[in-house]
């Protein structure tokens, strides 16, 4: 969410990369097995089946059995879709700005991941882009002063502007994961 390295992703790859190279290893030191008799075998098998007697046709077994896996395979679209798109919920990609510290920040979306580079503040009385400036009288205190030089507007803060950032990137991803955007865009 932070648009930065993505672990899940990255250890996924690696672990389908790594069981790859363990099931060649494995082929390798097993000569004599071959993965395709067992896939011909289980398909001979159910051929096989279905000409066999029984007091159920087999032809309605396995008819009942594709329809049963069909059911299933909807069913998980479905709720998947449903889980996605809960009706009454804004999507999260619609929030793009908000008031932290008094300030109006705006960013962008890149698909599902905020772009942390187009995060801007702006004046919360003509909406032109803050300016940061450093506010301490000494090289060893940090203290940013965020001033708008169209209006004159002036925040300051104790802290410095990296900080600023990460403070309102933290907010952010909180309003998302508690769904406290939902409320804000509501109240647009």
């Amino acid at each position: 969410m932070t648009g930065r390295l993505d672990t899940k992703k990255w250890v996924g790859f690696a672990s389908a990369v790594f069981a790859g190279i363990v099931a060649n290893y494995i082929f390798k030191w097993l000569p004599n097995i071959d993965p395709i008799d067992p896939a011909i075998t289980f398909i001979s098998n159910g051929i096989s089946f279905l000409g066999q007697n029984s007091n159920i046709p087999n032809w309605l077994i396995l008819f009942l059995g594709l329809c049963f896996a069909l059911l299933m395979i909807l069913l998980f679209i479905v709720v998947v879709i449903s889980r996605d798109t809960k009706s009454g919920s804004s999507h999260f990609v619609e929030y793009v700005r908000d008031f932290v510290y008094e300030i109006e920040w705006h960013w962008q979306w890149v698909g599902n991941n905020i772009d942390w580079d187009s995060l801007t503040p702006l004046c919360p009385r003509c909406s032109y882009q803050l300016v940061s400036y450093n506010a301490s009288a000494f090289n060893a205190i940090e203290r940013i002063a965020m001033v708008c030089e169209d209006c004159s507007y002036r925040k300051e803060f104790n802290f410095g502007h990296r900080d600023l950032f990460r403070r309102v990137e933290m907010k952010i991803e909180k309003n998302i994961r508690t769904r406290e955007y939902e409320n804000i865009l509501k109240a647009r």
